[in-house]
Order: structure tokens, then sequence, then C-alpha cells
């Protein structure tokens, strides 16, 4: 059975990217699905301390059962509005707390730093329509990704949600799931 993890990086508990979680965790029925709010995981940001370039892990704790959930995934969904033109807080803080893995790869030179490869899937919200920070977004992920043995299979922007009523059609989200959903 396919291990999905699914981080939701807004603090909104009935917004746009809750509505998505919801929707596309009716559609990951076929597999097990563990389910984060960001803001209740609450990453401390990375101090830079040095602590990974020597040793496996971080020096601050509070993230480590999530990292192991992180490592056995088969699949990572990342649910995120824009918030200034970039990611929320603390899927800021996340990204940066993969450093433990940048180090593992490129000081420690373990190859891959996550032995098990990750479809991950990328769904973005803004209150603007402004595409070229989509596509900002989804490239540092991408990079991000790249070192944690992770691919990005699946993309969806959804803009204006500040403006307009936006219907998560049953479509674009099928569509957004659909590599998640099949079967190797």
């Amino acid at each position: 059975m396919q291990r999905i993890l699914l981080l939701n990086a807004s603090p909104r508990r009935d917004g746009t990217c809750a509505e998505a979680v919801y929707t596309v965790k009716t559609m990951l029925e076929k597999a097990r699905v563990l389910e984060y709010s960001l803001y209740d995981l609450n990453p401390a940001a990375c101090i830079d301390c040095g602590y990974c370039k020597t040793n496996d892990g971080c020096s601050i704790k509070d993230l480590d059962l999530f990292f192991l959930d992180f490592e056995q995934a088969d699949a990572v969904l990342i649910f995120s509005p824009v918030y200034n033109n970039f990611f929320p807080g603390p899927l800021k803080n996340l990204l940066d707390r993969f450093q433990r893995y940048y180090a593992a790869r490129f000081f420690r030179n373990q190859k891959p730093p996550i032995a098990r490869p990750k479809q991950v899937g990328v769904f973005l919200c803004s209150g603007s329509d402004c595409p070229q920070v989509a596509d900002y977004m989804f490239e540092t992920l991408r990079q991000s990704f790249t070192v944690l043995n992770g691919r990005i299979v699946s993309k969806l922007y959804v803009p204006s949600t500040d403006t307009k009523v936006q219907e998560l059609g049953a479509g674009a989200l099928s569509r957004f799931t659909a590599p998640f959903t099949e079967t190797p």
C-alpha cells in the first residue's frame, strides 16, 4: 500500500487548501494517508548550527517523528497558499530544516540522503493572479526535492482566491491526484 504524506501549509481550516486536502484525501482511499498541518506541527527555524554536517539528524528534535514519516513516504503532496510571493512561514521553516538531508548529501556524501524515492505533488493558491510567482515556487520545490530523492509529478495553481469564489472541481483535483492513484 502506497504511503502518502499530505502537508497543509495554510493556517485556515476552511480555506482553499483545506478544501483541496479534504477532496484529495477522498481520492486516495487505497493509500495509507498521513496528514500534517504545518501550522500545528510548527517547525522551528533552522539555526545553521552545523550539527547535520557531521551527524545524522538535526540538533533540534521537534521534527524527529515527522522526518521518520517523511523518509518512509512514497509520495508527498504539498498544499500551500502564496504569502507575499512565497511560502508561509511554517513551510519555509520545514524546507530550511531539510538542511539535514542536504548536509548528508553534500558534506557526508550520502547518496541519496533518503533511500525511498518520492513522487511529489504541489498545489498552490493565491489571492492574486500571479503565475510567475507560482512558477518560481514550483521551481524552488523542484530543486529542493531533487536532493531529497523526489520528483514533482503533479502541479496545480489556483489564482485569484481573494476576489473570486474558486470552485475546486473534481476534474482539476482528479488530474492533480492521478499520479498518486495509479497502480504501479
